[in-house]
């Protein structure tokens, strides 16, 4: 039980005293510090606010939407973390890899048409060096050749996001972090990613031109 103390008991210097405004029945606001708010009885502050339930609320209110965000992120991460897993253990040949490059970096469904008849010759150049430059890059780079990487589905998709992180030439670092976050290198990391699940459910069948 908490010990009754009186309001003629109670002190405190000015930069102690915190004033709470109360709702009384007759509607009436009253000015009440803060040590004296023990001594009110509750039945004076049913239409109020209890002082109690109003500390932090701000911190609460503000903090919500980034507590939010996390908890939608985290199974998120928790999933590509378990496929990643999975995909280390699924083997893929090297033309299937240059396969699933070739249709990950397509930058319409006129390159994908090309590819499809076998018509390499209307492929433009830029494109061309693009897929050899993202295909060279796992086998020219010794991170790419541990047990989990090489010929895996994950090296696979490695090579793509490795390619926008570290060979891809940008203007600034800003059009780099534009780029990956919400430009080309996510779509194409999107596009890649899409089929390297494909590929570990259904095999080279997932990797179609069409």
């Amino acid at each position: 039980m908490h010990r009754s103390v009186s309001t003629q008991q109670w002190k405190a210097t000015p930069s102690q005293i915190r004033w709470n405004i109360l709702q009384l029945p007759d509607n009436r606001q009253k000015m009440q510090p803060y040590g004296a708010r023990r001594v009110t009885r509750l039945s004076s502050a049913k239409r109020g606010v209890p002082p109690q339930s109003t500390g932090g609320c701000f911190f609460r209110l503000h903090r919500q939407p980034l507590l939010n965000e996390i908890k939608m992120r985290m199974p998120l991460s928790c999933i590509r973390e378990g496929l990643f897993n999975q995909w280390a253990k699924v083997r893929i040949t090297d033309a299937e890899v240059k396969k699933l490059i070739q249709i990950a970096m397509a930058p319409n469904k006129e390159v994908l048409t090309h590819l499809a008849v076998g018509k390499l010759d209307l492929l433009s150049t830029h494109y061309t060096n693009i897929v050899n430059n993202v295909y060279a890059y796992p086998l020219g780079n010794p991170t790419q050749q541990g047990d989990t990487t090489a010929v895996t589905v994950f090296g696979a998709y490695n090579a793509v996001t490795g390619y926008f992180q570290n060979v891809r030439c940008f203007k600034s670092e800003e059009a780099k972090f534009k780029s990956i976050m919400d430009g080309t290198a996510k779509q194409r990391t999107q596009t890649a990613f899409d089929l390297c699940q494909g590929f570990a459910l259904q095999g080279s069948g997932a990797l179609s031109y069409n």
